[in-house]
């Protein structure tokens, strides 16, 4: 299978194409189509990058939201996050794609951490499973694992979500030392365990309306559908937040 369309070649190297739209389908445009203006070349921008990762989130297989977020997130220099998203795309793929997935790789293999890089080397063939441990501090969203690989997480020892006050502890830690978003991934399972955990949904929501994590926001109210959510009026209304700011 040749997923070659989806990408074009920039600068002497494989990469996503952000400045045409011809041809592309309807469903892989953004709702605000003055974003697509600013994509002439791969740039950070931080608007963009949580529409790609909505895009993702809504729609797993959306191969040119995840070449561009990688893309995105190398430009941006960050090795962690440029990780998880080509984690993503490798754990989307299978052993599909396997062009596509070493030229990813390759492009990007000088802002990688060494074992980062080498993880995703010793998959290319067999491919990446989105239940397998992922190396610590990847920020992939849809590994099954992703929340172990947070070396705080290990502190709680044989706890469980339904501990809440050692995991609310925890939580506090991460905050404390600067780790948001660790601190979310772990109040994030901590509601899904119990989503009728009044505190707990309520510190989830102040970590996002705090820092203004919109995609992450938007990502958990989502999985939470149909959920008997605590505080349902209190996510309501970040939800209306977020809708107005964007």
């Amino acid at each position: 299978m040749n997923f070659y369309p989806l990408v074009t070649q920039l600068s002497g190297k494989t990469g996503p194409s952000f400045g045409s739209i011809a041809g592309c389908e309807a469903s892989l445009l953004p709702e605000n189509k003055g974003l697509l203006l600013k994509f002439s070349a791969p740039v950070w921008n931080a608007s963009y990058a949580e529409h790609l990762q909505r895009r993702i989130e809504r729609n797993p297989r959306d191969l040119r939201s995840h070449t561009q977020r990688v893309f995105m997130q190398f430009a941006r220099g960050d090795a962690l996050a440029t990780f998880g998203a080509l984690a993503d795309l490798f754990i989307v793929l299978g052993k599909l794609g396997y062009d596509l997935r070493y030229s990813m790789l390759q492009h990007v293999a000088e802002k990688l951490q060494a074992e980062h890089f080498q993880f995703l080397q010793q998959r290319l063939k067999m491919g990446l499973r989105a239940d397998e441990q992922l190396p610590g501090g990847s920020y992939s969203r849809l590994s099954q694992g992703g929340i172990e690989n947070y070396p705080l997480v290990s502190q709680v020892g044989n706890s469980s979500p339904q501990d809440g006050d050692d995991w609310l502890s925890l939580v506090q830690q991460c905050v404390s030392a600067g780790n948001i978003d660790q601190a979310c991934r772990l109040m994030e399972q901590l509601v899904e365990s119990d989503p009728g955990n009044q505190e707990a949904c309520t510190e989830l929501l102040a970590l996002y309306r705090k820092h203004q994590l919109a995609s992450d926001f938007q990502a958990s109210y989502y999985r939470f559908s149909g959920r008997s959510l605590a505080v349902p009026e209190s996510w309501q209304a970040l939800d209306e937040h977020f809708k107005n700011r964007s």
